[in-house]
C-alpha cells in the first residue's frame, strides 16, 4: 500500500517552526560568533515556537558585547516552562542584561537555571 502525503496539513506548520527552533539553538552561539544572530533573525525564529516549553543554550565564554543578550532576551519562547542558560565567563553580561532577560521571562515558567560563574560585569563595581 502506497501512501501519499498531504499537500498541506494544519500541523504542519507547527512542526515546522518546532524543527526551525531546535536547529536556532543548536547554531546560536555560531551565529553569535559571525555576527550574524540578527540576518539570520535567530530570535524571531526561536520566540515563533508556541510549542517549546524546554530551552538550554550555553554561551560561557562567549561575548555578546551589544545586542547579544536582547537577542538572547528577545527569542524566549512564551510557552517555556523551563529555562536553562549559562552565562559563564561572559564579561559582556551585565546588570542590565540580567534585568532585560528578567522582564522576558514567560508568565508560565516554573524551572528557571542561570550560570553566572566568573561573570565579572555583574554586581558592584
Amino acid at each position: 500500500m502506497h501512501l501519499t502525503p498531504l499537500e498541506k496539513h494544519a500541523n504542519y506548520g507547527r512542526v515546522n517552526r518546532r524543527l526551525r527552533a531546535a536547529l536556532v539553538a543548536l547554531v546560536w552561539r555560531q551565529a553569535l560568533e559571525h555576527n550574524a544572530v540578527e540576518s539570520l533573525r535567530l530570535p524571531q525564529i526561536l520566540r515563533a515556537d508556541e510549542t517549546c516549553d524546554r530551552l538550554a543554550m550555553d554561551f560561557s565564554f562567549a561575548s555578546l558585547a551589544g545586542p547579544g543578550c536582547v537577542h538572547v532576551a528577545q527569542g524566549i519562547p512564551p510557552m517555556l516552562r523551563h529555562l536553562q542558560l549559562s552565562f559563564q565567563d561572559c564579561d559582556d553580561v551585565n546588570d542590565l542584561a540580567v534585568a532585560m532577560l528578567a522582564r522576558r521571562l514567560p508568565k508560565l515558567l516554573e524551572i528557571l537555571e542561570l550560570d553566572f560563574e566568573d561573570c565579572h560585569g555583574l554586581g558592584d563595581p
